[in-house]
Protein backbone atom coordinates (compact mmCIF):
# COMPACT_ATOMS: atom_id res chain seq x y z
CA UNK A 1 0.00 0.00 0.00
CA UNK A 2 1.39 3.70 -0.79
CA UNK A 3 1.03 6.51 1.61
CA UNK A 4 1.27 9.70 0.74
CA UNK A 5 4.68 11.68 1.05
CA UNK A 6 4.75 14.85 3.65
CA UNK A 7 5.04 17.91 3.48
CA UNK A 8 2.20 18.02 0.75
CA UNK A 9 3.36 20.59 -2.15
CA UNK A 10 0.43 22.45 -2.79
CA UNK A 11 1.65 23.66 -6.27
CA UNK A 12 1.20 19.63 -7.37
CA UNK A 13 -2.62 19.98 -6.04
CA UNK A 14 -3.39 19.33 -10.05
CA UNK A 15 -1.17 16.80 -10.71
CA UNK A 16 -0.99 13.74 -9.06
CA UNK A 17 0.54 13.73 -5.37
CA UNK A 18 3.36 12.21 -4.72
CA UNK A 19 3.23 8.78 -2.86
CA UNK A 20 6.23 6.41 -0.38
CA UNK A 21 5.61 3.32 1.20
CA UNK A 22 4.69 2.37 4.92
CA UNK A 23 8.05 2.59 6.45
CA UNK A 24 8.84 6.26 4.79
CA UNK A 25 5.37 7.29 5.31
CA UNK A 26 5.82 6.71 9.30
CA UNK A 27 9.58 8.54 9.31
CA UNK A 28 8.11 11.57 7.87
CA UNK A 29 4.90 11.39 10.39
CA UNK A 30 7.22 10.97 13.62
CA UNK A 31 9.26 14.07 12.16
CA UNK A 32 5.88 16.01 11.83
CA UNK A 33 4.73 15.35 15.05
CA UNK A 34 8.39 16.27 16.83
CA UNK A 35 8.21 19.70 14.47
CA UNK A 36 4.97 20.76 15.07
CA UNK A 37 3.85 23.25 17.41
CA UNK A 38 0.97 21.70 20.14
CA UNK A 39 -2.65 23.41 19.15
CA UNK A 40 -1.75 24.38 15.57
CA UNK A 41 -4.12 21.81 14.18
CA UNK A 42 -7.58 21.81 15.08
CA UNK A 43 -9.04 18.33 15.43
CA UNK A 44 -6.29 17.88 18.27
CA UNK A 45 -4.63 19.92 20.75
CA UNK A 46 -2.54 17.51 21.85
CA UNK A 47 -0.73 17.00 18.55
CA UNK A 48 2.47 17.96 18.54
CA UNK A 49 5.92 17.75 20.28
CA UNK A 50 6.47 19.01 24.02
CA UNK A 51 10.15 21.06 22.91
CA UNK A 52 7.96 23.11 20.47
CA UNK A 53 5.82 24.50 23.22
CA UNK A 54 8.37 24.62 26.58
CA UNK A 55 11.61 24.71 24.60
CA UNK A 56 11.86 28.81 25.52
CA UNK A 57 11.22 27.55 29.20
CA UNK A 58 13.48 24.91 29.67
CA UNK A 59 14.23 23.66 33.27
CA UNK A 60 16.58 25.51 35.34
CA UNK A 61 20.21 24.68 34.80
CA UNK A 62 21.10 26.04 38.07
CA UNK A 63 20.15 22.37 39.35
CA UNK A 64 22.92 20.57 37.49
CA UNK A 65 23.46 19.44 34.21
CA UNK A 66 23.10 15.92 34.91
CA UNK A 67 19.48 17.04 37.12
CA UNK A 68 18.80 18.81 34.03
CA UNK A 69 20.13 15.91 31.16
CA UNK A 70 18.18 13.50 32.89
CA UNK A 71 14.64 16.16 33.65
CA UNK A 72 14.30 16.62 29.65
CA UNK A 73 15.12 13.14 28.51
CA UNK A 74 12.18 12.33 30.83
CA UNK A 75 9.75 14.76 29.71
CA UNK A 76 10.89 13.87 25.69
CA UNK A 77 10.52 10.37 26.10
CA UNK A 78 7.65 10.53 27.85
CA UNK A 79 5.55 12.93 25.12
CA UNK A 80 7.11 10.64 22.13
CA UNK A 81 5.87 7.45 23.57
CA UNK A 82 2.12 9.26 24.29
CA UNK A 83 2.31 10.60 20.65
CA UNK A 84 3.04 7.98 18.42
CA UNK A 85 0.92 5.72 20.91
CA UNK A 86 -1.90 8.01 20.21
CA UNK A 87 -1.30 8.95 16.68
CA UNK A 88 0.38 6.57 14.50
CA UNK A 89 -1.58 3.61 14.75
CA UNK A 90 0.45 1.60 12.34
CA UNK A 91 3.23 1.24 14.49
CA UNK A 92 3.36 -1.02 17.22
CA UNK A 93 6.12 1.05 19.51
CA UNK A 94 8.52 -2.06 21.42
CA UNK A 95 10.75 1.37 22.47
CA UNK A 96 11.13 5.28 22.10
CA UNK A 97 15.09 6.02 23.82
CA UNK A 98 15.89 9.47 24.03
CA UNK A 99 19.40 11.45 24.94
CA UNK A 100 20.18 14.38 26.07
CA UNK A 101 23.57 16.44 25.39
CA UNK A 102 24.33 19.91 27.10
CA UNK A 103 27.61 21.90 25.16
CA UNK A 104 28.51 25.23 26.90
CA UNK A 105 28.43 28.04 24.52
CA UNK A 106 30.57 28.32 21.39
CA UNK A 107 31.91 31.41 22.40
CA UNK A 108 31.89 35.10 24.25
CA UNK A 109 28.40 36.13 22.94
CA UNK A 110 26.92 33.07 23.07
CA UNK A 111 24.55 32.77 26.17
CA UNK A 112 23.40 28.56 27.49
CA UNK A 113 25.02 26.75 24.77
CA UNK A 114 22.99 24.29 22.69
CA UNK A 115 21.05 21.17 23.64
CA UNK A 116 21.05 18.09 21.41
CA UNK A 117 17.96 15.72 21.51
CA UNK A 118 18.50 12.20 20.02
CA UNK A 119 15.43 10.27 19.75
CA UNK A 120 15.29 6.29 18.65
CA UNK A 121 12.16 4.83 17.91
CA UNK A 122 11.82 0.91 17.71
CA UNK A 123 8.65 -0.99 16.44
CA UNK A 124 7.09 -3.10 13.92
CA UNK A 125 5.21 -1.97 11.04
CA UNK A 126 1.73 -3.71 9.66
CA UNK A 127 3.34 -6.10 7.44
CA UNK A 128 5.63 -7.70 10.93
CA UNK A 129 8.59 -5.35 9.04
CA UNK A 130 11.29 -4.22 11.79
CA UNK A 131 11.02 -0.51 11.94
CA UNK A 132 14.18 1.47 13.87
CA UNK A 133 14.19 5.98 13.61
CA UNK A 134 16.43 8.09 14.76
CA UNK A 135 15.88 11.84 15.20
CA UNK A 136 18.13 14.42 16.11
CA UNK A 137 16.99 18.27 17.59
CA UNK A 138 19.26 21.01 18.31
CA UNK A 139 17.79 23.66 20.40
CA UNK A 140 19.96 26.69 21.23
Amino acid sequence: MKYYALPFDARQATRQLPKTDVEESVRQHIRLLLLTMPGSFRFSPWYGGWLNKHHYRLPDKRKGEKKLENELKEKLQANLRQLLTRYEPRLVLHEVEVTVILSPPGGPREKGGRILFNANVIGTLPNQESFKHAQSIYLK
